[in-house]
């Protein structure tokens, strides 16, 4: 299904419109009214460096450009007869709400997201083979033939911190991960027009982890 400012398009009853198509390039929806794909490819070049300072440990310093190629496929854009696209629900009619709803949808046109990454890392001995480590990475941003819908952030930053047992050939880590920015910069997949309005708002998570080297 697809919701347009509170107008259900789908093929189930519960629509407020039922569509569907026999043109053949939609076979590949399999009874679905919208697929969305993706690619991203990232190149870049940076330099790490181990230092001996008090507060740090290592540094880096990286410019990477990534570029982003999404496609999507609907029926919804076959719609051409003014009839129905005049149809009005909740005050708005129906071509104008699927209009605004696609401009929210990933561009077509491949853009590019170049970065300078700056992070460091210190760790300090606690007690034993257990140490408290710290990380923060500081990600600066310009978007290079992007159409912002609302908000396109400039800049991302990312601390990670935890505890970390390391005997060999088992690391263990208890961490947890913020990020400023959700995880623009970090995770290229994720941002697009479709997802950009969750990118004013922090995120964040903790987790585990096990390695055992061989």
């Amino acid at each position: 299904m697809l919701c347009l400012y509170g107008i259900t398009i789908g093929s189930c009853e519960g629509s407020d419109i039922q569509i569907g198509s026999t043109n053949s390039k939609y076979d590949v929806l399999d009874g679905d009214l919208v697929a969305i794909s993706a690619d991203t490819k990232t190149v870049g070049i940076s330099f790490s460096q181990i230092s001996d300072f008090k507060w740090l440990d290592h540094f880096s310093v990286g410019l990477f450009s990534t570029t982003h190629d999404y496609r999507w496929l609907t029926p919804v854009e076959d719609l051409a007869s003014p009839f129905i696209l005049g149809l009005v629900f909740n005050g708005k009619t129906l071509g104008d709400a699927i209009t605004e709803t696609f401009i929210k949808f990933p561009q077509r046109d491949a853009w590019r997201l170049n970065q300078l990454n700056i992070s460091g890392s210190k760790s300090i001995n606690v007690y034993g083979d257990i140490e408290a480590f710290a990380e923060a990475h500081a990600v600066y941003l310009h978007h290079s033939n992007y159409k912002s819908v609302v908000f396109a952030p400039n800049y991302n930053v990312k601390v990670r911190a935890g505890l970390r047992y390391e005997a060999n050939p088992v690391l263990i880590e208890l961490y947890g991960n913020y990020y400023h920015h959700n995880l623009i910069g970090f995770e290229p997949v994720t941002f697009n027009q479709r997802t950009e309005h969750y990118f004013d708002r922090p995120y964040g998570n903790v987790g585990v982890k096990l390695a055992v080297r061989f």
